[in-house]
């Protein structure tokens, strides 16, 4: 059969640019790489059961312990066991090779929206200066897919505009005990002109806090880092059912490579991911919804596009620990492991940087104890000391802050460098003394020791290598996505950002997948039909 469209991924951006297709009775086949079932993530509650799940190794570590000796994930979520399939033979099938970076990806149904944070925000109109199109274009876009996953954290505060999302969005759910004092203390220093570099608010997330469906409203169990068992964060893969409903194809276990130009359209070829055996999909248009590095790999394969280096664009990182003063050693409390609050920073430099804070009681506890410069058994003592009253920060600085590039090889290898712009020290530096100023007054500290740099590529947060233009060239991608000298070919991920901001930009792609959607089910913007 020849499909109207294939879609090569089942992430956000592949099911987001399906849906306007299949309402318009388009055939579309869904495609990914995944095989088999995966681990169910535990249900109940996060304290109740470590004092009584007799299986709780399982979930938590993994049988064979590697969850504790996995060093050269810098994440946690790499290293939790039942979130495996959804890494697992990622760089090897996509022929990836890196230096000085890490490259994560996903063959998973879904991709990487199993493991994701959730965070949401929209672009504003200045972080899309550099996008093709007007910024009022995705205006109708945004509303549909953020009705459609549902959103959580409206609210009165510093981040409503900042976030742009609140129409959308039901109320914040309730904070924890060291969020609600940070807040207050914040809430004390608005009127501080002085502060204004630092911002803080509501994490906006993708969470229901009322039962949707077949998702149940969040109850706070504190297993987020271990997937949700109540679909209460949202995942892509929770509507691939209601698309297969609604008549689209899905097909698994298919891992593409490259696309060749036929009369009617486009045949992909690749290989069964379980056999090893070659096979080939024909589509009247192809979209590449694979992630941006496997949507890369696909694309240049296809253009011959070989040892031409090209920038990679990612978010450098750093986390941190926010100490309580004056709090520790209290009993730990039941609560949500989602972020908690979120913050901006913007110096005088104009330079944004956007974080989230989480509570510490719902990570494992050999996260940090490793980080203690003591025995573990005295590490351990002090952990469980302070761990009640802190907050983990995470921050993400804007991809203006690297100079990763990739290229292809000769023999189809997607190879990576990642390299920092001599001025990320000291955007980090500042980002830090900001912190422990504000911090202070807030009744918290930042605990010494504990700003610590992410490795480049950790943030998973990849862009830039099929640009959109406004007048595109060989590499590049018009204003909807169709790469220049290969028509019908189109890219629905964020490879097609010109630019990428600190701020969360799952949503910003989606909505720009479901514009590309409305395009291509548009019989005056295609021949499809």
């Amino acid at each position: 059969m020849v499909y109207d469209v294939v879609i090569i991924g089942t992430g956000p951006a592949g099911v987001s640019t399906a849906w306007p297709l299949v309402q318009a009775g388009r055939s579309v086949l869904l495609v990914d790489a995944s095989e088999g079932t995966v681990q169910a993530p535990p249900e109940g509650e996060y304290f109740d059961l470590r004092r009584h799940d007799r299986h709780q190794r399982e979930w938590m570590f993994g049988g064979d312990l590697s969850s504790w000796v996995d060093g050269a994930a810098t994440s946690p979520k790499l290293r939790v066991p039942t979130l495996r399939p959804t890494f697992a033979g990622f760089a090897a099938a996509n022929k990836i090779e890196t230096e000085n970076f890490a490259a994560v990806g996903s063959l998973a149904s879904g991709g990487l929206s199993n493991a994701w944070g959730c965070g949401v925000a929209r672009y504003d109109r200045d972080e899309m200066a550099a996008f093709p199109f007007p910024h009022r274009e995705l205006d109708e876009s945004f509303a549909a897919v953020s009705r459609r996953i549902g959103l959580s954290g409206r609210a009165d505060d510093d981040l409503s505009g900042y976030f742009g999302l609140d129409e959308w969005a039901e109320p914040a759910p309730a904070l924890e005990h060291n969020a609600q004092e940070l807040m207050r203390g914040y809430e004390g220093l608005r009127s501080d002109k002085t502060q204004h570099v630092l911002r803080l608010g509501r994490a906006r997330m993708a969470l229901i806090s009322s039962d949707r469906g077949d998702r149940r409203a969040c109850d706070r169990s504190g297993l987020c880092l271990w997937g949700c068992a109540r679909r209460a964060l949202y995942s892509s893969s929770q509507e691939q059912p209601s698309l297969m409903r609604a008549g689209a194809g899905y097909r698994t276990g298919f891992v593409a490579n490259h696309a060749e130009k036929i009369p009617m359209g486009w045949r992909i070829h690749g290989f069964e991911r379980k056999s090893g055996a070659l096979a080939s999909i024909e589509a009247r248009r192809l979209v590449l919804a694979a992630g941006t590095l496997a949507t890369t790999a696909i694309a240049w394969r296809t253009l011959s596009y070989i040892e031409r280096p090209r920038r990679v664009l990612s978010n450098p990182t750093a986390a941190f620990l926010l100490l309580r003063m004056g709090m520790p050693g209290r009993a730990p409390v039941a609560g949500p492991a989602f972020a908690q609050l979120s913050f901006s920073h913007r110096p005088a430099s104009g330079r944004l940087s956007h974080g989230a804070l989480f509570s510490a009681q719902h990570l494992p506890a050999f996260e940090f104890i490793k980080h203690i410069p003591a025995s573990r058994s005295v590490a351990r003592s002090i952990w469980r000391v302070l761990n009640t009253s802190t907050l983990v920060g995470n921050v993400f600085l804007p991809a203006s802050l690297t100079r990763h590039s990739a290229e292809l090889t000769r023999g189809g290898v997607l190879r990576i460098t990642g390299r920092a712009a001599a001025e990320l020290p000291e955007a980090i530096a500042d980002i830090g003394r900001d912190w422990r100023k504000a911090a202070r007054r807030m009744g918290f500290i930042v605990m010494p020791g504990s700003f610590l740099v992410g490795q480049l590529g950790s943030d998973i947060h990849y862009a830039g290598t099929l640009p959109m233009r406004r007048n595109p060239e060989p590499g590049t991608t018009s204003a909807f996505g169709e790469i220049s000298g290969l028509p019908g070919m189109f890219v629905a991920d964020a490879a097609t950002f010109p630019e990428l901001s600190a701020k969360p930009h799952t949503l910003t792609m989606m909505a720009m997948a479901d514009r590309l959607g409305r395009y291509l089910s548009n019989p005056s913007s295609s021949d499809i039909g």
